[in-house]
């Protein structure tokens, strides 16, 4: 026989259960009992005890039904997933991976690399110095062949004295870092020196 202080719903109906037996048992023809005031007999009574497992019946089956509606919603997660990678590979495709328009989808676009002058600078500086290197080789050849060491980048003054600190200077073959390129340096020159004034440039004679 179930406890009387059973709490969960299964004690409670079970317990209800086990009074419907003896209401069967000894509440018999018109036979009635007054509960709260009220006489009932055996078919009220054991309508009044099936209403908790009447009850408790029907949230089984919606428990079944739930519990097959899940199995059915997590089964169906992984085919929905390689679809909506699918459809945005396709979307791409379609508008390109920069579109802004990708952006209604939920889909981050694509940035454009930004090229600083710096940058177009050095990469310019390093292809011609690289196609001095690579020469007159043939085009599987030339491949091979790259110029070492990356170009740097200075800014000079009118009066040709390269000003220190601004841009990067060169990185030497080998080397991880790049030079430091020093200040106050005058521009090379193709012209000859000047003569000292006063003289023809020969060894004076007679002293």
């Amino acid at each position: 026989m179930a406890s009387k202080n059973g709490k969960g719903p299964a004690a409670i109906i079970e317990h209800a259960d086990v009074l419907a037996a003896g209401t069967k048992k000894n509440i018999v023809g018109k036979m009635t009992i007054p509960v709260v005031g009220q006489a009932m007999d055996q078919a009220q009574i054991l309508a009044a005890l099936g209403t908790a497992e009447d009850n408790y019946a029907a949230v089984t089956a919606a428990r079944s039904v739930l519990a097959q509606a899940l199995a059915t919603y997590e089964a169906g997660l992984p085919a929905l997933k390689t679809f909506i990678e699918n459809y945005e590979a396709a979307l791409k495709a379609l508008f390109g991976p920069r579109n802004p328009v990708l952006a209604d989808f939920g889909l981050k676009p694509k940035k454009n690399p930004v090229r600083t002058t710096e940058t177009k600078a050095k990469a310019l500086a390093k292809l011609r110095e690289t196609r001095d290197v690579r020469g007159t080789l043939g085009r599987k050849e030339r491949l091979k062949v790259t110029a070492e060491g990356t170009p740097g980048l200075a800014l000079v003054k009118p009066g040709g004295q390269i000003q220190p600190g601004l841009l990067t200077g060169p990185t030497p073959p080998g080397a991880s870092e790049p030079v430091t390129v020093a200040g106050n340096v005058a521009p090379a020159t193709d012209a000859a020196p000047a003569a000292p004034a006063g003289g023809s440039g020969n060894t004076p004679s007679g002293k």
